[in-house]
């Protein structure tokens, strides 16, 4: 891109990768979001969305336990 792309370009990612249940891409687009807006709820909430997507259970609970 000849941008820096804005926090909402990575969380449209994020949510495209929870559709197409794509965990690594989900995992990609987490780092940058986790870095650029922290507090963010909705990150957390569509990254557990994606793991449960993909039956990682463990994943699900580490995510939730973070957004405390």
């Amino acid at each position: 891109m000849r941008i820096e792309p804005v926090p909402k370009v990575w969380g449209s990612l994020l949510g495209s990768s929870r559709v197409h249940c794509n965990v690594e891409l989900a995992e990609r687009a987490r780092t940058t979001l986790f870095q650029l807006e922290p507090a963010n709820a909705g990150t957390y909430v569509l990254l557990a969305d994606t793991y449960a997507e993909a039956g990682k259970w463990d994943a699900v609970k580490r995510v939730k336990r973070l957004d405390r």
